[in-house]
Parts: structure tokens; C-alpha cells; sequence
């Protein structure tokens, strides 16, 4: 994926890096997926850990993580 800018490419990378680059991509007005910025936000705040989700099933799997080694 690429996201540009005045018709020049300032980041190009595979989907899953493109997405886990949450300030770049806001900073840009490029909104990814809310469990993405979700998530996003929990990792600024020290709450997430890994990489960011694209779908609900992988924020699902991470949380769920999380949480084992909590218990």
C-alpha cells in the first residue's frame, strides 16, 4: 500500500506495516479500520502490545493474550 501526498509517495509498505504505522497514517487523515484505532490508541497509552488489528477476529486473538498471561 502507498499513501501519498501532493501526488508523491511519503510511505510505501505491506498492508499489515502500512496500518501498524497508526500516527503517520492520522497525521495524514488516512482513518484506518476503528478496531485499528482502537487499538492505536490503547498502544500510545501503553495498553497494547504487538501489532495493531485490521479486522476483530485479530483484535480478538491479541486481547485474549493479553488477558492469559494477566491470569
Amino acid at each position: 500500500m502507498a499513501l501519498l501526498n501532493d501526488g508523491r509517495i511519503i510511505f510505501q509498505a505491506p498492508t499489515r506495516e502500512f496500518f501498524d504505522n497508526y500516527d503517520l497514517l492520522i497525521a495524514n487523515r488516512i482513518y484506518p479500520p476503528e478496531v485499528t484505532q482502537m487499538a492505536g490508541i490503547l498502544k500510545k497509552d501503553g495498553f497494547w502490545t504487538g501489532p495493531l488489528p485490521l479486522d476483530i477476529e485479530q483484535a480478538r486473538k491479541q486481547i485474549r493474550k493479553s488477558l492469559a498471561r494477566v491470569v
